[in-house]
């Protein structure tokens, strides 16, 4: 249709025996695009998308789960793909396929009408679950807005539910270089109540460890022995991602003097910071040996 379009502009903008001409020339290009029998060619990819996204209809949900997994390759590519995708995500009365949708959603999420739809189900929804998840889907939306980010940080602030301020304090992950959100995470880690939150604001820190007082307090945390060693695991951990002479003299203490296992081990791990299970640890996109990306999505 857009090439048919451009054709009728151009041939009102020249004279007619050249229009003729280039009619003959949009008549080979079609018989190019089309099949024999007139319908549009497809390419193998957008045949299995189309496939896919037929397979969001079927009865049994976990053909619906397993299409829209299958669909993140595809569903940032047309609006169609899109829209399916979101009206699962806002209409389909599985919670489980709903949920997936939502993690399909992170690729688009850039979009108004997907980023509202998001929004609105972690504000208003009543299921916690679904909730969470939808607000755990911005996280990438959250790198690029900071209008994103100020209404996360607001759900983080102002939710009754622990779990919904943990999702919003796990979504900012990938804006702690951000100076409004890792103040505002490390103000969870200082003054909460809530040992499981603390221990999700200093997993969303990892992006803001080069900032030097976020990074010094963050020291501070790992040695502190009065400390609980579920809030000091991650806060070594950390570590990894601010290598200067003094947190590596830390960590070196840490591996050779802590006394608790677990610590010892982490003080260790995060004396390798090309360990890959570190980045899986703080939720960080990652890429395959073949160049894939692994969503940290996936895992939730």
């Amino acid at each position: 249709m857009r090439m048919l379009s451009f054709f009728i502009l151009v041939a009102a903008l020249v004279p007619s025996a050249q229009a003729a001409s280039l009619g003959q020339s949009f008549q080979s290009i079609r018989k190019v695009v089309t099949t024999p029998s007139g319908k549009p060619f497809q390419t193998k990819a957008a045949q299995n998308r189309d496939a896919l996204v037929a397979l969001l209809r079927d009865n049994d949900p976990s053909v619906r789960i397993a299409a829209l997994k299958a669909l993140k390759t595809y569903v940032s590519q047309t609006t169609r793909t899109r829209d399916a995708v979101l009206s699962v995500y806002q209409r389909d009365n599985d919670k489980a396929v709903r949920m997936q949708a939502a993690k399909t959603l992170v690729f688009v999420s850039g979009y108004n009408r997907v980023e509202d739809a998001l929004l609105k189900t972690a504000r208003f929804d009543a299921d916690p679950q679904l909730q969470a998840i939808s607000i755990k889907a911005l996280y990438a939306q959250a790198a690029r807005s900071s209008r994103t980010r100020d209404r996360i940080r607001d759900i983080a602030r102002s939710a009754g539910n622990p779990t919904i301020k943990a999702a919003a304090i796990w979504a900012l992950f990938s804006t702690s270089a951000d100076s409004r959100t890792r103040d505002f995470l490390m103000d969870v880690v200082l003054r909460s109540s809530n040992e499981t939150l603390r221990v999700e604001a200093l997993k969303s820190l990892y992006l803001g460890m080069g900032h030097s007082r976020i990074r010094d307090r963050v020291m501070q945390i790992a040695r502190d022995t009065n400390e609980s060693a579920a809030v000091r695991k991650p806060a070594i951990l950390l570590l990894s991602n601010a290598i200067t002479s003094r947190t590596r003299d830390t960590l070196q203490r840490l591996a050779r003097y802590e006394t608790d296992a677990v610590l010892r081990a982490a003080a260790i791990q995060a004396m390798d910071p090309a360990n890959d299970s570190i980045k899986a640890y703080f939720h960080l996109v990652r890429r395959t040996e073949t160049g894939g990306i692994i969503d940290p999505l996936d895992a939730e």
